[in-house]
């Protein structure tokens, strides 16, 4: 549950000059209640019970000022409390945009963002009972856009993040997905040094309000925790990564589209299985593991066609669907 207060406000003092700020206050209160076990086996069975309370406190500001007729910077630094954690944080940041000409602009984005454990986010089916420090990322992005003639666009974006202060997190090696996965013998402990988010994209697109309008977009990225050294791919971990859309319209009639999907295969962990035989007879067969992520899916390939007709019918509309996949 929670109780905010939230205020934001700007002020401008001259035609190239703008001053922003803001506050946001909260009053949180939230119940664990968590248990685990075989219910016929008390002695199995494990109980948390919790309930963290506490005020957060947030505030900014932030000068706009147009340098040139072309060019503009915003500086900022944000200041965040915890109380249930009794930490606060600085975080400054720079923003500025450069209209290179009357079709193109760039843009670039400096900072450090802190981000805390909030207080429904305790991990109380790992054992978790304490909320951790926050952690900080330290992030720079840039973006290139040109408008071409007809409405065609180009858009260049980069990106470089470093995590730093990580928590500890558990994962699941074989399925992600399970409705509780800390019952899972696949279940292991992650805690990384920190770690690397990077990546490249470039975007074309027409103007989507015509009858014909599509996108092709390509991305290279990198997601890796650094642990003891050595790089490790995140569970989302995709090099490559491709998509387009091409998709037409008439004004509440017709609608239709073909999109498509494609990236390189997600890490999984290999594993492997010994047999040992036993004195009784028959055989027991134990499942080894390998190195965490250091193997991959194969790659992913998707495609979505939609379709859609509308009809006006006495008294409403009705409108047929059809979506393959």
């Amino acid at each position: 549950d929670f109780l905010g207060l939230k205020h934001d406000l700007s002020y401008q003092f001259a035609d190239a000059h703008l001053i922003r700020a803001g506050v946001d206050l909260r009053r949180l209160d939230s119940d664990y209640e968590y248990t685990s076990g075989l219910a016929n086996d008390p002695a199995s069975q494990t109980s948390i019970h919790l309930d963290p309370r506490g005020l957060t406190i947030s505030g900014y500001v932030a000068y706009r000022a147009a340098l040139h007729a072309r060019l503009a910077t915003e500086v900022g630094v944000r200041y965040d409390r915890q109380s249930y954690t009794d930490e606060h944080q600085f975080s400054p940041r720079l923003n500025g945009i450069w209209r290179i000409g009357d079709r193109s602009e760039l843009r670039l984005g400096l900072g450090q963002y802190y981000q805390s454990q909030r207080i429904h986010e305790l991990h109380v089916e790992d054992g978790e009972t304490e909320f951790l420090p926050v952690e900080l990322s330290r992030q720079a992005a840039l973006t290139f856009q040109q408008r071409l003639p007809r409405d065609l666009s180009i858009r260049f974006d980069a990106y470089y993040r470093r995590l730093t202060r990580l928590h500890p997190r558990y994962e699941n090696l074989e399925n992600p997905i399970e409705l509780y996965p800390e019952t899972e013998m696949d279940r292991v402990l992650v805690s990384a040094d920190h770690a690397r988010l990077s990546g490249i994209e470039l975007l074309f697109r027409t103007a989507s309000q015509k009858p014909f309008y599509g996108t092709v977009s390509y991305a290279w990225s990198s997601a890796e925790d650094v642990i003891d050294g050595r790089g490790v791919p995140r569970n989302w971990d995709q090099t490559h990564a491709g998509k387009f859309l091409v998709g037409y319209r008439r004004p509440d009639k017709w609608y239709g589209s073909l999109s498509g999907t494609a990236h390189t295969g997600w890490p999984t962990t290999p594993a492997t299985a010994t047999a040992t035989p036993l004195p009784g007879g028959g055989t027991q067969y134990d499942k080894i593991y390998g190195d965490r992520n250091s193997d991959r899916f194969p790659t992913y390939l998707r495609f979505d066609l939609k379709a859609s007709r509308a009809f006006t019918i006495p008294g409403g509309s009705l409108r047929l669907d059809l979506e393959l996949l």
